[in-house]
């Protein structure tokens, strides 16, 4: 065993002579929650059908937990793929005895299940009569009846209210500290950022970039700008009043990341030393500006 739960190679799809995913090579380990970021038609629900093997590829390779027997191997997987079919007119409980029973499950571990992703009180209640919110825990609740090792969520949070996006988040993080490996694809960024550590960029149905969450929280920053007479001494009088404080030099550049709410007593302490500051900006980079000049490429 290799360590990764999901590995392609060269992994193509196209419809109509269009690639809908294209020459994917990506390798997830296992324990990791892998965020696949992409606008609506990049190719994230397709790449998902793929690993499931709900379509057929035209060429490339797909291995599963080490091992190139596909049909065993999904048998440790869970999957939400799109809005979840339920039956509408049962509750909760209904819903997952009879899939239950479709899966060949355990049914004792239902309630243990509904607990988990917090539906253990919704008694006589209707799935047709939940929330959005709740037919997606619902859906999640079903594709764990097998007790997957690796989940596949196509954009489980879309659609959600703020509530609803911040249960399904604690829900991500509480399974993922349960051992299950998670692929969530969406293209809201900045909730994905929350619980991801590792993010895949795909455009155009081909992975543009991989990045890990640290590598793109030092990227991916703010801060002010101080063009001076004397950078170096400029970085040692910052220091010397903000010990704590985080700075870097560019050419004539001092460029502060913290504290950024001092710019006015960080140009008092320069300028007290007898160094000349002929420029004051702030700069920010955040996350959504990192993919959205990614996914536009």
């Amino acid at each position: 065993m290799n360590g990764y739960v999901l590995e392609t190679r060269d992994l193509t799809k196209s419809y109509n002579g269009r690639p809908a995913v294209d020459g994917v090579s990506v390798a997830i380990k296992r324990g990791e929650i892998y965020g696949l970021i992409g606008k609506n038609g990049a190719g994230k629900t397709t790449f998902m059908r793929l690993i499931l093997g709900l379509c057929e590829k035209d060429r490339g390779e797909v291995m599963l937990f080490g091992d190139k027997d596909l049909n065993k191997a999904r048998a440790k997987i869970g999957s939400l793929i799109e809005e979840p079919g339920l039956y509408r007119s049962c509750t909760a409980y209904e819903n997952m005895k009879r899939f239950a029973m479709l899966y060949g499950a355990d049914k004792a571990e239902i309630p243990e299940i509904l607990n988990l992703v917090g539906l253990s009180d919704t008694g006589n209640k209707k799935a047709g009569e939940f929330s959005l919110g709740m037919r997606q825990r619902l859906g999640i609740a079903i594709a764990l009846l097998n007790r997957p090792e690796m989940l596949l969520l196509d954009e489980p949070i879309n659609g959600l209210d703020p509530a609803g996006i911040k249960e399904m988040r604690d829900l991500f993080v509480t399974l993922n500290k349960k051992g299950v490996t998670l692929i969530i694809s969406s293209h809201i960024l900045d909730e994905l950022s929350k619980v991801v550590s590792v993010y895949g960029i795909i455009n155009k149905g081909r992975i543009v970039e991989e990045i890990r969450q640290e590598e793109l929280e030092n990227r991916c920053k703010r801060g002010i700008v101080f063009r001076t007479s004397a950078t170096d001494k400029a970085a040692d009088a910052f220091k010397e009043k903000f010990p704590s404080g985080i700075c870097e030099t560019e050419g004539d550049k001092l460029i502060v990341y913290d504290p950024l709410d001092a710019a006015d007593r960080i140009n008092a302490e320069l300028v007290s030393r007898g160094i000349g500051v002929y420029e004051i900006s702030k700069f920010s980079y955040d996350i959504e500006d990192f993919f959205l000049e990614k996914m536009e490429k």
